[in-house]
């Protein structure tokens, strides 16, 4: 059995989150897979998911000089990809206010840019599968969930 090692990880909000906050539910899971991303090429961090993690409860604590010096760190890694978001923003904000979608603006973003066949994803990091699982499905992007991944077989990319 071969295991393949994915090259470029889409990073969520939530694992950022996880990784950063102490008490939030996931992060001894996003403190172990942490260590993964050092295993990949490239680490697409959207400018909207920076906008949403800088502006969390957990940049604002007593310890959030360290907090940032950390994040800080990972981004100005050069394998760190800071991804524009301006040719996916109207068509993530017109999806955001259709009925019966219930996900974020933000969550919209990586959605897009899993659907972009001109950038190149292998996984996400995130706990909110239910946001991602029909994309990824579809473009045969692996998932790398709370405890194990979800992996869709390689086709497109």
């Amino acid at each position: 059995m071969s295991y393949h090692v994915p090259k470029t990880a889409l990073v969520d909000s939530c694992f950022w989150y996880a990784l950063f906050e102490s008490t939030d539910q996931y992060a001894k899971d996003a403190r172990g897979k942490a260590a993964q991303l050092d295993s990949f090429r490239s680490i697409i961090v959207p400018w909207p998911v920076l906008y949403e993690t800088l502006a969390t409860k957990n940049t604002r604590t007593a310890n959030r000089r360290s907090l940032l010096t950390q994040f800080e760190s990972i981004l100005n890694s050069s394998k760190v990809v800071r991804l524009d978001d301006s040719k996916y923003r109207d068509q993530a904000l017109s999806a955001t206010w259709q009925p019966g979608r219930e996900f974020s603006l933000v969550d919209n973003v990586l959605r897009l840019i899993i659907e972009d066949v001109n950038v190149k994803v292998d996984c996400i990091f995130t706990y909110n599968a239910g946001d991602f699982v029909d994309v990824c499905k579809k473009y045969q992007v692996e998932m790398i969930l709370q405890n194990y991944p979800t992996y869709f077989h390689k086709k497109r990319r």
